[in-house]
């Protein structure tokens, strides 16, 4: 009885393990490439024919990058994706809630970044993203001036609360 429940176990392991590594996702990492596309601040990119692709860039921007917002798609069937980095190009990832139309937010961000004239690859896996769907990657990306505004606002606001209760 307990080597049918260890079988059982292991089996259900190496599924998940197998589903894990085939799921849709998006990683930004520094090896040696052949194919190097230029891009500059702002640039896109699509996703193969079977919705994965491992892309090459190069920074021509003029600027070292300090973060990387790509904006995604949705993935096909629509389920969760993870990320990821090398932590030579960027030490963090995170995923938010979509903006401008877009199904998810990854920022990648700490780090060395990426300076002028450095290669990096975006690896979408070998399927799992809309095929042929197009992404919006946005280098050194700041919120808009009236995200700031409101986010000053507010934090101006708890500390005049906190000086007035502090009399």
């Amino acid at each position: 009885m307990r080597l049918w429940r260890a079988w059982l176990l292991t089996l259900m392991v190496g599924f998940c393990a197998a589903q894990l590594q085939a799921g849709p996702h998006i990683i930004i990492h520094d090896p040696p490439a052949s194919i190097i596309t230029p891009v500059g601040l702002n640039f896109t990119f699509n996703s193969d024919s079977f919705g994965g692709g491992v892309l090459a860039f190069t920074n021509t921007s003029g600027v070292n990058w300090f973060n990387l917002y790509v904006f995604v798609p949705p993935p096909q069937p629509v389920t969760t994706f993870t990320c990821g980095t090398d932590n030579l190009t960027f030490s963090t990832c995170n995923i938010f809630g979509g903006q401008f139309g877009y199904f998810a937010t990854v920022a990648f961000t700490g780090g060395p970044g990426i300076a002028n004239g450095d290669l990096f690859f975006v690896d979408l896996g070998s399927s799992g993203w809309t095929p042929n769907a197009t992404f919006q990657a946005d280098a050194n990306y700041a919120p808009e001036p009236g995200t700031w505004l409101l986010l000053s606002g507010g934090i101006m606001s708890v500390l005049a609360r906190r000086k007035y209760f502090l009399r």
